[in-house]
Protein backbone atom coordinates (compact mmCIF):
# COMPACT_ATOMS: atom_id res chain seq x y z
CA UNK A 1 0.00 0.00 0.00
CA UNK A 2 1.48 3.32 -1.09
CA UNK A 3 1.43 6.07 1.52
CA UNK A 4 1.62 9.74 0.59
CA UNK A 5 1.69 12.92 2.63
CA UNK A 6 -1.54 14.76 3.28
CA UNK A 7 -2.38 18.05 5.01
CA UNK A 8 -4.88 17.50 7.81
CA UNK A 9 -6.58 19.38 10.62
CA UNK A 10 -5.08 18.15 13.87
CA UNK A 11 -5.84 19.48 17.37
CA UNK A 12 -7.02 22.85 16.02
CA UNK A 13 -3.81 23.12 14.01
CA UNK A 14 -2.36 21.95 10.71
CA UNK A 15 -0.08 18.96 10.33
CA UNK A 16 1.15 16.54 7.69
CA UNK A 17 0.46 12.81 7.95
CA UNK A 18 0.87 9.84 5.65
CA UNK A 19 -2.26 8.23 4.21
CA UNK A 20 -2.90 5.57 1.55
CA UNK A 21 -3.70 6.83 -1.95
CA UNK A 22 -7.34 6.13 -2.82
CA UNK A 23 -7.88 4.02 -5.96
CA UNK A 24 -8.41 5.87 -9.25
CA UNK A 25 -11.76 5.24 -10.96
CA UNK A 26 -10.85 5.64 -14.64
CA UNK A 27 -14.34 4.60 -15.74
CA UNK A 28 -15.71 7.66 -13.94
CA UNK A 29 -13.01 9.80 -15.60
CA UNK A 30 -10.84 10.23 -12.54
CA UNK A 31 -7.14 10.90 -12.91
CA UNK A 32 -4.39 10.89 -10.26
CA UNK A 33 -3.13 14.41 -9.69
CA UNK A 34 0.34 14.87 -8.16
CA UNK A 35 0.05 18.15 -6.33
CA UNK A 36 2.76 20.77 -6.63
CA UNK A 37 0.95 23.76 -5.10
CA UNK A 38 -1.95 23.68 -2.61
CA UNK A 39 -3.78 26.79 -1.44
CA UNK A 40 -4.88 27.09 2.20
CA UNK A 41 -7.63 29.70 2.51
CA UNK A 42 -9.85 31.09 5.30
CA UNK A 43 -12.23 28.19 4.63
CA UNK A 44 -9.57 25.84 5.94
CA UNK A 45 -9.28 27.91 9.11
CA UNK A 46 -13.05 27.55 9.56
CA UNK A 47 -12.47 23.79 9.56
CA UNK A 48 -9.80 24.21 12.22
CA UNK A 49 -12.33 26.06 14.36
CA UNK A 50 -14.64 23.03 14.19
CA UNK A 51 -17.46 24.79 12.30
CA UNK A 52 -17.14 22.47 9.30
CA UNK A 53 -16.76 18.72 9.78
CA UNK A 54 -13.71 17.97 7.63
CA UNK A 55 -10.26 16.52 8.26
CA UNK A 56 -8.29 16.93 5.04
CA UNK A 57 -7.37 20.51 4.19
CA UNK A 58 -6.56 22.47 1.05
CA UNK A 59 -9.09 24.58 -0.86
CA UNK A 60 -7.52 24.67 -4.32
CA UNK A 61 -4.51 23.06 -5.93
CA UNK A 62 -2.31 22.67 -9.00
CA UNK A 63 -0.33 19.67 -10.11
CA UNK A 64 0.72 17.12 -12.70
CA UNK A 65 -1.67 14.54 -14.15
CA UNK A 66 0.04 11.16 -13.73
CA UNK A 67 -2.28 9.01 -15.87
CA UNK A 68 -4.27 10.42 -18.77
CA UNK A 69 -7.55 8.73 -19.60
CA UNK A 70 -7.93 10.66 -22.88
CA UNK A 71 -6.05 13.11 -25.10
CA UNK A 72 -8.11 16.12 -23.96
CA UNK A 73 -6.58 16.06 -20.47
CA UNK A 74 -3.77 18.59 -19.87
CA UNK A 75 -0.34 17.57 -18.58
CA UNK A 76 -0.78 19.95 -15.64
CA UNK A 77 -4.02 21.33 -14.25
CA UNK A 78 -5.59 23.50 -11.59
CA UNK A 79 -8.47 22.12 -9.52
CA UNK A 80 -11.67 23.86 -10.57
CA UNK A 81 -14.93 23.30 -8.65
CA UNK A 82 -18.17 23.47 -10.65
CA UNK A 83 -20.66 23.32 -7.78
CA UNK A 84 -21.04 23.37 -4.01
CA UNK A 85 -20.85 19.58 -3.74
CA UNK A 86 -17.29 19.57 -5.09
CA UNK A 87 -15.97 22.78 -3.59
CA UNK A 88 -13.25 21.81 -1.10
CA UNK A 89 -13.24 21.92 1.78
CA UNK A 90 -17.02 22.44 2.05
CA UNK A 91 -18.53 19.78 -0.21
CA UNK A 92 -15.67 17.27 -0.39
CA UNK A 93 -12.31 16.54 1.19
CA UNK A 94 -9.61 19.13 0.72
CA UNK A 95 -7.08 18.87 -2.10
CA UNK A 96 -4.01 18.90 0.15
CA UNK A 97 -2.79 15.41 -0.67
CA UNK A 98 0.46 14.62 -2.45
CA UNK A 99 -1.35 12.31 -4.89
CA UNK A 100 -5.13 12.13 -5.10
CA UNK A 101 -7.72 10.96 -7.67
CA UNK A 102 -9.59 13.89 -9.16
CA UNK A 103 -12.54 13.96 -11.59
CA UNK A 104 -11.55 15.37 -14.98
CA UNK A 105 -14.47 17.79 -15.01
CA UNK A 106 -13.02 19.44 -11.90
CA UNK A 107 -9.71 20.29 -13.56
CA UNK A 108 -8.73 23.16 -15.85
CA UNK A 109 -5.53 23.99 -17.68
CA UNK A 110 -4.26 27.38 -16.46
CA UNK A 111 -2.53 29.94 -18.68
CA UNK A 112 1.22 29.32 -18.77
CA UNK A 113 2.02 32.79 -17.48
CA UNK A 114 0.24 32.33 -14.13
CA UNK A 115 2.63 32.52 -11.21
CA UNK A 116 -0.05 31.22 -8.83
CA UNK A 117 -1.97 28.64 -10.92
CA UNK A 118 -3.58 27.25 -7.74
CA UNK A 119 -5.62 30.49 -7.64
CA UNK A 120 -7.13 30.07 -11.11
CA UNK A 121 -10.64 29.39 -9.78
CA UNK A 122 -10.47 32.43 -7.49
CA UNK A 123 -9.28 34.65 -10.34
CA UNK A 124 -12.10 33.46 -12.57
CA UNK A 125 -14.61 33.90 -9.75
CA UNK A 126 -13.52 37.50 -9.20
CA UNK A 127 -13.77 38.19 -12.93
CA UNK A 128 -17.23 36.60 -12.98
CA UNK A 129 -18.40 38.71 -10.03
CA UNK A 130 -17.09 41.85 -11.68
CA UNK A 131 -18.69 41.01 -15.04
CA UNK A 132 -22.11 40.59 -13.39
CA UNK A 133 -21.96 43.95 -11.60
CA UNK A 134 -23.95 46.82 -13.09
CA UNK A 135 -24.49 50.44 -12.09
CA UNK A 136 -23.88 51.41 -8.48
CA UNK A 137 -22.16 48.54 -6.68
CA UNK A 138 -21.98 47.67 -2.99
CA UNK A 139 -19.59 44.90 -1.92
CA UNK A 140 -20.41 43.19 1.37
CA UNK A 141 -16.95 41.92 2.15
CA UNK A 142 -14.15 41.61 4.61
CA UNK A 143 -10.56 42.74 4.79
CA UNK A 144 -9.33 39.71 2.86
CA UNK A 145 -7.59 38.92 -0.40
CA UNK A 146 -10.73 38.38 -2.47
CA UNK A 147 -12.21 41.73 -1.46
CA UNK A 148 -8.90 43.35 -2.41
CA UNK A 149 -9.13 41.70 -5.84
CA UNK A 150 -12.71 42.86 -6.34
CA UNK A 151 -11.83 46.41 -5.33
CA UNK A 152 -9.22 46.41 -8.10
CA UNK A 153 -11.62 45.16 -10.75
CA UNK A 154 -14.46 47.39 -9.52
CA UNK A 155 -12.70 50.53 -8.36
CA UNK A 156 -15.95 52.52 -8.39
CA UNK A 157 -17.61 50.10 -5.96
CA UNK A 158 -18.36 50.85 -2.31
CA UNK A 159 -17.35 48.29 0.34
CA UNK A 160 -18.96 47.63 3.71
CA UNK A 161 -17.56 45.29 6.34
CA UNK A 162 -14.05 46.75 6.25
CA UNK A 163 -12.45 49.29 8.55
CA UNK A 164 -10.11 50.93 6.07
CA UNK A 165 -10.00 51.82 2.42
CA UNK A 166 -8.98 49.03 0.07
CA UNK A 167 -7.37 50.22 -3.16
CA UNK A 168 -9.48 52.84 -4.94
CA UNK A 169 -12.81 51.59 -3.61
CA UNK A 170 -14.77 53.67 -1.11
CA UNK A 171 -15.74 52.37 2.32
CA UNK A 172 -19.16 52.80 3.94
CA UNK A 173 -19.89 51.92 7.56
CA UNK A 174 -22.99 49.97 8.56
CA UNK A 175 -24.66 52.99 10.18
CA UNK A 176 -24.50 54.85 6.83
CA UNK A 177 -26.16 51.99 4.90
CA UNK A 178 -29.66 52.52 6.28
CA UNK A 179 -32.12 53.32 3.50
CA UNK A 180 -29.60 53.25 0.64
CA UNK A 181 -30.35 51.64 -2.74
CA UNK A 182 -27.93 49.90 -5.08
CA UNK A 183 -28.06 48.54 -8.61
CA UNK A 184 -25.85 45.59 -7.63
CA UNK A 185 -24.91 44.11 -4.27
CA UNK A 186 -22.06 41.59 -4.22
CA UNK A 187 -21.93 39.20 -1.25
CA UNK A 188 -18.25 38.46 -0.80
CA UNK A 189 -18.13 37.29 2.83
CA UNK A 190 -18.95 34.25 4.95
CA UNK A 191 -19.81 36.46 7.93
CA UNK A 192 -23.55 35.76 8.21
CA UNK A 193 -24.11 38.50 10.78
CA UNK A 194 -22.54 41.12 8.50
CA UNK A 195 -24.59 39.93 5.52
CA UNK A 196 -27.81 39.83 7.54
CA UNK A 197 -27.35 43.31 9.02
CA UNK A 198 -26.44 44.82 5.66
CA UNK A 199 -29.22 43.29 3.58
CA UNK A 200 -31.89 44.22 6.11
CA UNK A 201 -31.36 47.95 5.75
CA UNK A 202 -30.81 48.41 2.00
CA UNK A 203 -32.50 47.76 -1.33
CA UNK A 204 -30.96 46.50 -4.54
CA UNK A 205 -31.88 45.42 -8.05
CA UNK A 206 -29.35 42.63 -8.46
CA UNK A 207 -27.72 40.37 -5.87
CA UNK A 208 -24.54 38.54 -6.92
CA UNK A 209 -23.05 35.97 -4.54
CA UNK A 210 -19.50 34.65 -4.37
CA UNK A 211 -19.69 30.82 -4.63
CA UNK A 212 -17.58 30.45 -1.47
CA UNK A 213 -20.24 32.47 0.39
CA UNK A 214 -23.15 30.62 -1.19
CA UNK A 215 -21.73 27.15 -0.54
CA UNK A 216 -20.66 27.82 3.05
CA UNK A 217 -23.76 29.65 4.26
CA UNK A 218 -26.25 27.78 2.02
CA UNK A 219 -29.22 29.97 3.01
CA UNK A 220 -28.65 33.70 2.93
CA UNK A 221 -31.06 36.09 4.72
CA UNK A 222 -32.18 37.71 1.47
CA UNK A 223 -35.75 38.58 2.44
CA UNK A 224 -38.64 39.34 0.08
CA UNK A 225 -39.56 42.97 0.64
CA UNK A 226 -38.82 44.04 -2.95
CA UNK A 227 -38.19 42.65 -6.42
CA UNK A 228 -34.63 41.72 -7.42
CA UNK A 229 -32.57 39.07 -9.21
CA UNK A 230 -30.10 36.70 -7.58
CA UNK A 231 -27.16 34.81 -9.11
CA UNK A 232 -24.25 32.78 -7.77
CA UNK A 233 -21.09 33.65 -9.68
CA UNK A 234 -19.72 30.17 -10.34
CA UNK A 235 -17.37 30.78 -13.29
CA UNK A 236 -17.72 28.61 -16.39
CA UNK A 237 -14.75 26.43 -17.29
CA UNK A 238 -15.38 26.99 -20.98
CA UNK A 239 -15.67 30.76 -20.80
CA UNK A 240 -12.50 32.53 -21.91
CA UNK A 241 -11.44 35.24 -19.51
CA UNK A 242 -9.45 38.27 -20.50
CA UNK A 243 -5.81 37.55 -19.67
CA UNK A 244 -5.26 41.10 -18.39
CA UNK A 245 -7.49 40.24 -15.46
CA UNK A 246 -5.01 37.53 -14.44
CA UNK A 247 -2.13 40.00 -14.59
CA UNK A 248 -4.03 42.54 -12.50
CA UNK A 249 -5.13 39.97 -9.92
CA UNK A 250 -1.70 38.37 -9.61
CA UNK A 251 -0.30 41.80 -8.82
CA UNK A 252 -2.94 42.22 -6.11
CA UNK A 253 -1.78 38.93 -4.55
CA UNK A 254 1.86 40.05 -4.66
CA UNK A 255 1.19 43.49 -3.22
CA UNK A 256 -1.46 42.57 -0.65
CA UNK A 257 0.71 41.07 2.09
CA UNK A 258 -2.07 38.48 2.51
CA UNK A 259 -0.35 35.56 0.77
CA UNK A 260 2.77 33.57 1.49
CA UNK A 261 4.43 30.39 0.28
CA UNK A 262 5.74 27.67 2.59
CA UNK A 263 7.26 24.28 1.95
CA UNK A 264 5.43 21.16 3.03
CA UNK A 265 7.97 20.39 5.75
CA UNK A 266 7.31 23.77 7.40
CA UNK A 267 3.69 22.91 8.22
CA UNK A 268 4.48 20.98 11.40
CA UNK A 269 6.57 23.80 12.87
CA UNK A 270 3.83 25.57 14.85
CA UNK A 271 2.33 26.73 11.59
CA UNK A 272 -0.68 29.00 12.01
CA UNK A 273 -1.89 31.99 10.05
CA UNK A 274 -5.13 33.55 8.88
CA UNK A 275 -3.69 34.48 5.51
CA UNK A 276 -3.78 32.68 2.18
CA UNK A 277 -0.91 30.23 2.11
CA UNK A 278 0.41 28.20 -0.79
CA UNK A 279 1.97 24.96 0.40
CA UNK A 280 4.72 23.81 -1.96
CA UNK A 281 4.79 20.04 -2.36
CA UNK A 282 7.78 20.25 -4.69
CA UNK A 283 10.78 22.52 -5.07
Amino acid sequence: MRLKKRIIASNSGISVREFPIPPVDLQNREVPLKMERVLITPLDYIILSGKVNRTFLGTLGYGKVLEKASVDIPEKASTYPIGCSNLPPIGRDGVGSEIYPYPIELLKKPPKELEYPEMLFIYDTMAELASLAEGTVLIIGGEGLQTAMLSKLLNNAVITGVKKRIGEAQVISYDKLQGTSWDTVIVNSVNLALIDLSLKVIKWNKLVINPFSACYIRQLPIGDSHSFTVSVAFPSKSRIKSTWNYDVLENVVKDSGMHEEVSLNEIDKDFYTQQYVTVLFEG
